[in-house]
């Protein structure tokens, strides 16, 4: 690859925090180090993201799910990198209109935009047997104050912008989010065309390794990002209001359940479906190399090969030995050489799925004992429920006790958690803060009992230096044919509506 290559990147909308991860390989120079120039566009009347990869004017842009229609559709398109694990995509309503469910809004006026990346929404009616004779569609008038203006009864918005804009106003708003009803989408992605993927190999990896870089800076350093952006970029929001959308953000991206570009073909095979379900069109496509792995050879997994090479070598050398008799102390040597190594090996391994300041099972642990979980409840049709809580105000206790304290406090609290804990549940340190609870065979009342016994338990403590804390909980059950991304999703979403309810509260979802 030459020096500086440019590239366009088309964005979906309008700059704000959504492309944060892009704005910061731009802002510590990722691109670059990639040989990359990349011109960042925003969204402009008649220049839709799609359209602007197919037609060439851009080498990648960000859409939503709707893409997979697209390749349905004939088009050669390509995923690179998935980047929301959920749609932020919802329809909001007021809360005093009392319309909390899609069934609802029947008769009523429902504003998105058609053919375009609310297929989420269409998707979510269609799920329900709600057809477009059911309800008023209203064109997207992209104004935050429709619902305030009684234009409409209900609005499609990004649940990581509009609902601060009402927040701020002091007006109550509900949700009413497509995961919930078993639609489980991505939200945005970065694409390209396949040919271009062909032709430009190199680019396209390096641009997809520099915008994951850049991905994860913005999650652990969004104020650096937002600040970035008011610096450089023609924003009409707030430094509150993208601070917002950044914590949203990271929500839907589960930088913390999913590593960050993660690919998933049953996902998107799951995605096809119901768009072949609801298009006689969509039915006669298919998802062949639409994802950017099966047009180009992977990486080859040096460390892999070099295990496999070593071990080989290893193997030969002791037949070797064996062959020319190896006196009885060199194989003594090898049996106590052999011994020492499994020992390390099992502590290794203990390492591995251990959080080293709490002894709770990591956050690998988790993801493991989940999956395996997950798959006994999907194929026994079982209960399965989940407990996500963490600890209230934990930044002011770190600020004004110190780190060593807040150290001190999370394992108070794993040891209170791990007391109520039955023999079956699983539970480990999620990240910071944050615990998680995996409950096999119980459904979701008992894991409220367990969540509120526990939240009981460690308000009514006395932790160190007598300060009392609480903490906040979502709890979850899983839904039959629910993947594990929305499933977790629900759970925190419970989790944050505990937060937003006053903390020290269960909320289930």
């Amino acid at each position: 690859m030459s020096a500086q290559e440019t590239v366009d990147l088309q964005l979906k909308w309008f700059h704000q925090f959504q492309f944060a991860g892009f704005y910061a390989a731009q802002k510590e120079g990722y691109y670059q180090d990639e040989g990359l120039k990349v011109n960042i566009r925003e969204f402009s009347p008649g220049q839709e993201a799609i359209h602007s990869v197919i037609s060439g004017k851009s080498e990648f842009a960000i859409a939503d799910s709707s893409v997979v229609l697209t390749k349905l559709m004939g088009e050669p398109v390509v995923v690179l990198a998935t980047i929301f694990q959920q749609s932020p995509l919802a329809l909001m309503t007021l809360e005093e209109a009392n319309l909390t469910s899609p069934i609802d809004l029947k008769g009523k006026r429902v504003m998105y935009r058609r053919n375009f990346d609310d297929a989420v929404i269409t998707a979510m009616f269609s799920e329900l047997g709600i057809s477009d004779r059911d309800y008023q569609h209203v064109p997207h008038s992209f104004k935050d104050d429709e619902l305030l203006l009684g234009n409409v009864d209900a609005m499609a918005v990004y649940i990581t912008n509009q609902p601060f804009y009402y927040q701020e106003r002091g007006i109550k708003v509900n949700l009413i989010q497509p995961a919930n009803y078993g639609i489980d989408f991505y939200g945005d992605l970065i694409f390209t065309t396949k040919e271009y993927l062909l032709n430009n190999t190199q680019q396209a990896l390096a641009f997809r390794k520099a915008s994951l870089k850049g991905w994860q800076y913005a999650m652990d350093n969004p104020e650096a990002v937002v600040d970035w952006m008011l610096a450089n970029l023609d924003i009409d929001k707030s430094k509150d209001m993208l601070m917002f959308e950044a914590q949203m953000t990271k929500r839907m991206i589960k930088p913390n359940l999913i590593d960050l570009g993660t690919l998933n073909k049953k996902r998107f095979q799951r995605i096809a479906d119901i768009y072949q379900q609801a298009s006689p069109e969509a039915a006669k496509g298919n998802l062949d190399d639409f994802l950017y792995t099966e047009v180009i050879s992977p990486d080859v997994d040096y460390k892999r090969v070099a295990y496999v090479s070593w071990l080989g070598l290893a193997l030969l050398i002791i037949i070797i030995m064996s062959f020319w008799g190896i006196n009885k102390r060199l194989k003594v040597l090898v049996a106590e050489r052999t011994k020492a190594l499994e020992a390390s090996k099992q502590a290794l391994d203990k390492l591995v799925v251990t959080d080293e300041l709490t002894g709770l099972g990591n956050r690998r642990a988790l993801n493991k004992f989940f999956v395996q979980e997950l798959d006994k409840a999907t194929r026994y049709h079982r209960p399965l429920s989940l407990i996500l809580f963490d600890i209230d105000h934990f930044k002011q206790i770190n600020d004004q006790y110190g780190h060593n304290f807040g150290d001190t406090i999370l394992k108070q609290i794993s040891t209170l958690a791990t007391q109520k804990t039955r023999v079956v549940d699983f539970i480990g340190r999620w990240g910071g803060e944050e615990f998680l609870m995996i409950c096999p065979e119980t459904d979701v009342n008992g894991a409220l009992i367990t969540a509120e016994l526990l939240r009981e338990t460690i308000a009514s403590h006395r932790f160190s230096q007598n300060l009392s804390i609480t903490c906040s909980f979502g709890v979850s059950q899983w839904r039959e044919g629910e993947s594990q991304e929305t499933f977790f999703a629900r759970c925190d979403s419970a989790l944050y509506q505990a937060k937003h309810a006053g903390r020290n509260c269960v909320k289930t979802q």
